[in-house]
C-alpha cells in the first residue's frame, strides 16, 4: 500500500511539510515537519493510551504506561516508516539522514499530526489503529510477557536455580472458539492454570494466576 493512498485524501502541501526535515527547510526557508511532529506526538499519545485502556479495563497506570512506550518508541515507529518507504520521501540535505530512526519516527509522527489537521479525531484515530496494529499488538504481548511470565520467575528464581514449566494440559472449545490449556509448573507442582487463544496467551494467563497465588499466601 502507498502512502499516498494510506492517508488520502491528506493535501499535497500538508504531506510535503510532514515530510521536510529540518535541515531543508532552513535551506529553502519553508516551514519544517517539526510542528506537524509535535502535534501528531501528542496525538498519538492519546489515541495509544485510550486504546489500551479500553483493551486492558484492569491494567493500573504503570503497566499502561509500558505498553504504551513499547508501541510509540522511536524503534518502532521508524519500523512503521520503513513501510511506509519513508526513507525514500522524506526531504533532508543529506540523504543519508532520511535513514536515521530519529528522522523517521519524526516523520510518522508528522503525517499523523497532518492527518490530525484535515481529518480531525475521529479519522486520525481509525487510521493509527489500523496501520498500527501489528505493532500494537506484539507491544502488547510483548508487556504481557514481562509482566506476569519473566516478572514470575524473577520471583522463583529468587529461592533457587529453577524456572517455572508450561506444559500443554490439552484444548477447549471448537473452531474459532478453540483455546488451550497450560498449567505452570515449578519443583513439580502445578501452581495455576488458564486458557488462552494461542499458548502464548494461556501462557501469560496461567503465570499471572501464578503471581496473584503467590501474593495471596504471602499476605
Amino acid at each position: 500500500m502507498t502512502l499516498n493512498k494510506m492517508i488520502f485524501p491528506l493535501s499535497d502541501a500538508l504531506l510535503k511539510r510532514a515530510l521536510t526535515h529540518s535541515s531543508v527547510a532552513k535551506r529553502d526557508n519553508v516551514e519544517s515537519n517539526e510542528r506537524l511532529e509535535f502535534l501528531g506526538d501528542a496525538v498519538l499519545e492519546l489515541i495509544i493510551s485510550k486504546e489500551l485502556m479500553e483493551r486492558f479495563p484492569n491494567a493500573h497506570e504503570g503497566e499502561l504506561s509500558r505498553m504504551r512506550a513499547n508501541i510509540v518508541s522511536e524503534k518502532s515507529l521508524s519500523k512503521i516508516a520503513l513501510l511506509w518507504s519513508l526513507s525514500e520521501k522524506v526531504r533532508t540535505v543529506d540523504p543519508n539522514a532520511a535513514k536515521l530512526p530519529s528522522v523517521l519516527s519524526d516523520a510518522v509522527e508528522a503525517i499523523i499530526g497532518a492527518v490530525y489537521t484535515e481529518h480531525g479525531l475521529e479519522n486520525t484515530a481509525d487510521f493509527v489503529l489500523e496501520q498500527l496494529s501489528e505493532l500494537l499488538d506484539s507491544a502488547v504481548e510483548i508487556t504481557e510477557s514481562y509482566d506476569y511470565k519473566t516478572k514470575l520467575q524473577e520471583i522463583l528464581q529468587a529461592n533457587g536455580d529453577k524456572t517455572p514449566e508450561y506444559v500443554v494440559k490439552g484444548e477447549v472449545g471448537e473452531g474459532n472458539e478453540k483455546e488451550f490449556v497450560i498449567a505452570v509448573l515449578f519443583n513439580g507442582k502445578e501452581l495455576a492454570k488458564s486458557n488462552g487463544k494461542s499458548k502464548k496467551q494461556a501462557g501469560q494467563n496461567a503465570a499471572k494466576l501464578a503471581l496473584e497465588s503467590i501474593k495471596k499466601d504471602e499476605r
